[in-house]
């Protein structure tokens, strides 16, 4: 999910599967995420709203052998007031990257890497 002014995102159970189609590399600054939450271009983070990610299975789903190249989550600079948790990442090649800088963002209580 990108390129759309966010305010009080909320996700909320259901699966992402299947980004990166592209097979690029995995990187934690990479656009090879399931969930995007960047900084807008007038430097305000996801419009000043708050986000919650819950419940959701990312990456291989129930497949326990289906490793991938994709991310969970991605935290942009300056997103802020938000909690990723409850989730489970299985065959992710990453989990949670925070390139937020801010300390109000949760991420916890999921499994995975």
């Amino acid at each position: 999910m990108r390129h759309g002014r966010v305010k009080d995102f909320k996700f909320i159970g259901g699966d992402i599967m299947g980004c990166n189609q592209s097979g690029g590399t995995y990187s934690a600054t990479a656009d090879t995420f399931g969930i995007l939450l960047q900084m807008q271009a007038d430097g305000v983070g996801a419009d000043s709203g708050s986000f919650v990610v819950t419940g959701v299975n990312f990456c291989g789903g129930a497949d326990e052998t289906n490793p991938t190249t994709m991310g969970a989550a991605r935290i942009d600079l300056k997103v802020a007031y938000g909690a990723i948790t409850g989730n489970v990442f299985r065959g992710c090649a990453g989990g949670v990257a925070d390139n937020s800088t801010e300390a109000v963002n949760v991420t916890a209580n999921n499994t995975g890497p």
